[in-house]
């Protein structure tokens, strides 16, 4: 038995089932579109697939589907300001990288585990002023 990210099975159990979900996935999208083509997935769609992983919270099985969320929700505010919508949506993954290390999906999980008294603590803690 392997221990991988906190899930215990056997390797060969785990190697066979995130081809066999990609497959899938690659079916569901094929069928949606009604073609399939190297230029589906050009250079823009490969980075907002990655930022929606950063922003998720990498290592972790629901973080790209609320970084896909989060996303999502921002790029139908940021199609207003058509020409600053990359640039916006690249901010807020820099952000995210620097400032929330374990996306939205670990910032759940440390809300969730040590409750509010964390995030007051936390509040208060930013919120000092700096000693000289």
């Amino acid at each position: 038995m392997v221990e991988l990210h906190g899930v215990v099975g056997s390797p060969r159990h785990l190697g066979v089932g995130i081809p066999c979900f990609t497959g899938l996935a690659g079916a569901f999208y094929a069928g949606h579109y009604k073609t399939i083509g190297p230029t589906m997935l050009d250079f823009p769609v490969l980075l907002l697939l990655l930022a929606m992983m950063v922003i998720g919270g990498l290592g972790r099985p629901w973080g790209p589907l609320f970084g896909c969320i989060l996303l999502m929700v921002i790029d139908d505010f940021l199609k207003v300001y058509a020409e600053w919508r990359y640039v916006g949506m690249g901010a807020i993954t820099i952000i995210f990288i620097i400032l929330l290390r374990q996306g939205v999906v670990g910032l759940i999980e440390v809300i969730w585990n040590r409750g509010p008294e964390y995030i007051s603590e936390t509040l208060r803690r930013w919120s000092r002023p700096k000693p000289s």
